[in-house]
């Protein structure tokens, strides 16, 4: 068979052209430190590394939410603290102010300084974050949490909870209602809770103990007391129970019904009524604003001074359950917290463990290419050494 100079000549150069393309690929290849450059390169791979390259944007959005929901949990945290130590110093107050050798004048200092803690709850109910969205308006972010009104404090936000995803199919609260926070707190024992009728005379102090067994009801406790050379006696009724207890009241003796204690001391008047009622529930700004008042209304007899003993000591009561509640609501953050802390780990293994297998499929092995480089080199230096023999070759030659 006859091979033309023109067909040597051009199989020659076509040689040439695949070692310098070849050579050519691998000097980008060791420039970029990938090995698939274009998706002909490897095809299943270059799939693969999309697929793969899609989990870890998803993966990073996780990661960024977890951190959003960190910073918004942390402030949470902190300012439930804060609030516990405001209502621990309110308390401190009203146990002060609670005591029989304060005078007018004392209660209404105590009185002040108590109007200036609800202040300071009401602006830590209306913190912002580091966005400016309010953090207790529920999912109305822009809209204040609360507002003075005539009537007391109202709540404008809305009782939703915002969500984060932080995984696939996993999401966290990352906000608690204003309403759920500040205006839905147990008072009392968490069952019942006791009040003083306002017309009374006397100067009783009435406290109470709950058992778990205790009956729901409304209750009433009525001293009577026909005439002042007549014994004082008592009844308590239930609305739908009707009269549980009764007889001569004995000054330090308990009062025990359906499953409620009543401790009495010093000396009730006719028609002194107390009314012991399923708890319910109140926000702390007017709890605040109870102690406040109370104080600084006059007490000139031994009968206002009980009264004010008895508000004080609910108060007192209430404020405890409200410090709870707080505490519940930092336990609460500081658990999701630990959520957030677990789950950060594992998406930081997840993050690693799809960057280790795109790597395998696109990282280039610096030390394979350079062994190809130096090969291919070689291979086309050949190549181009031979071109030029056989270009030299004629039949003269051999004449």
């Amino acid at each position: 068979m006859r091979i033309s100079t023109w067909q040597q000549a051009n199989t020659g150069l076509n040689n040439m052209l695949k070692q310098q393309q070849a050579l050519d690929t691998t000097h980008q290849q060791i420039s970029s430190g990938k090995k698939i450059l274009t998706p002909a390169d490897d095809p299943t791979g270059t799939s693969k590394l999309i697929s793969l390259s899609m989990a870890l944007s998803s993966e990073s959005q996780y990661e960024r939410n977890m951190g959003n929901a960190e910073n918004r949990l942390m402030q949470s945290e902190s300012l439930y603290g804060e609030m516990g130590n405001v209502l621990q110093r309110a308390r401190e107050l009203t146990l002060q102010a609670n005591n029989a050798t304060q005078t007018n004048e004392s209660r209404q200092v105590i009185s002040r300084e108590i109007a200036q803690i609800r202040d300071v709850m009401l602006d830590l109910a209306n913190t912002r974050d580091s966005q400016g969205e309010y953090i207790f308006s529920g999912l109305s972010t822009s809209t204040r949490a609360f507002a003075e009104t005539a009537t007391g404090v109202s709540f404008r936000g809305d009782q939703g909870a915002r969500l984060v995803s932080i995984a696939p199919d996993q999401q966290i609260k990352i906000s608690d209602s204003g309403f759920d926070v500040f205006q839905n707190i147990a008072t009392s024992d968490g069952r019942f809770q006791l009040s003083a009728a306002g017309g009374n005379t006397g100067n009783t102090l009435v406290s109470m103990s709950t058992q778990a067994s205790a009956v729901t009801d409304t209750y009433t406790l009525n001293f009577i007391q026909a005439s002042d050379s007549d014994p004082v006696t008592f009844e308590v009724s239930g609305a739908v129970s009707g009269l549980v207890a009764s007889g001569a009241y004995q000054p330090g003796n308990d009062i025990t019904f359906n499953g409620i204690t009543l401790s009495v001391s010093a000396s009730p008047a006719n028609a002194d009524s107390y009314s012991i009622s399923p708890m319910q529930r109140s926000d702390i700004f007017s709890m605040l604003d109870t102690i406040a008042n109370t104080l600084a209304s006059p007490a000139n007899d031994s009968a206002s001074q009980a009264n004010v003993q008895n508000t004080l000591g609910q108060s007192i009561d209430s404020l405890d359950r409200a410090m709870d509640h707080f505490f519940e609501f930092r336990a609460d953050a500081g658990h999701r917290l630990a959520r957030l802390e677990t789950q950060l780990d594992i998406n930081a293994d997840a993050q690693l463990s799809l960057q280790t297998i795109a790597s395998k499929i696109e990282d280039l092995d610096l030390t394979e290419a350079l062994t190809r480089l130096n090969l291919q080199m070689t291979a086309l230096q050949a190549a181009q050494q031979s071109y030029v023999k056989v270009q030299g070759l004629s039949l003269f030659n051999f004449l």
